[in-house]
């Protein structure tokens, strides 16, 4: 059996989403890639900015290329902003290819979801979706029973 390499691509500003992403990490034997910002928010200009490109769905530079050409299961991870996923995730699911691959998302938030999943569909139509899942208030939980429930539901342990 072909050993599946894993990926999980995820943006955090507070580290709510950088959180679950570890523990996907570690649930599935991933490997971790942090979308980082060439002109990084802080939390002032993420509620200003940050919405404004949301609205437009801006693609905002990142530091690094993301290449996921060794990766045939990748786990894409975002908080919500205004329902929808943040810019830089937006900037790295529609320049990067994921034709062929395996994705899962997740999404951290306070409040609602929004149609997260649903922008995510939209945009990767045509790669292969096996899951998605919100996480609920992750400052103030222990998260890992839920990780690793949704892990074991999707059946994404180490492969």
């Amino acid at each position: 059996m072909v050993e599946k390499k894993q990926a999980v691509i995820y943006y955090s500003l507070t580290g709510n989403t950088k959180k679950i992403a570890e523990l996907i990490a570690r649930e599935t034997g991933a490997d971790l890639l942090s979308v980082e910002m060439e002109k990084p928010y802080t939390k002032f200009s993420a509620s200003t900015k940050g919405v404004f490109q949301v609205f437009r769905q801006s693609r905002p530079r990142i530091v690094d290329e993301i290449d996921v050409t060794d990766y045939s299961r990748i786990y894409i991870g975002t908080p919500v902003w205004c329902g929808t996923l943040v810019p830089p995730i937006n900037t790295v699911i529609r320049n990067v290819n994921f034709s062929g691959k395996e994705i899962l998302f997740f999404c951290t938030h306070k409040g609602s979801k929004g149609n997260i999943f649903k922008h995510f569909r939209d945009i990767l139509k045509d790669s292969k979706i096996l899951g998605e899942k919100d996480f609920q208030d992750v400052v103030d939980k222990d998260s890992a029973k839920e990780v690793t429930e949704w892990v074991t539901l999707v059946k994404i342990r180490k492969v």
